[in-house]
């Protein structure tokens, strides 16, 4: 696809990977059951832990500041590389 940019667009085209994750999941069960031990869902890095234990499923908004704090720095750095 970038080729046909570059060509078509008579400019120069920086491949981009994907560079992202689906970091928040909806669940369609808010609990997981196992061994008998039943949990808050994983529900992404973004808003708790995936260890199966209580402390890692307690949902956590200094995750989702943090994630969005990643964010601005990557696109900072993306656009630190744009010419113009």
């Amino acid at each position: 696809m970038s080729v046909v940019l570059m060509f078509g667009g008579q400019m120069p085209i920086i491949d981009v990977g994907r560079m992202v994750g689906q970091f928040a999941k909806p669940r369609s069960d808010p609990f997981e059951d196992k061994d008998g031990v039943k949990l808050p869902s994983y529900k992404g890095d973004n808003i708790n832990g995936d260890a199966f234990n209580e402390k890692s499923r307690v949902l956590d908004p200094g995750r989702m500041i943090r994630a969005y704090c990643q964010a601005a720095a990557t696109l900072s750095l993306l656009r630190a590389f744009d010419p113009d």
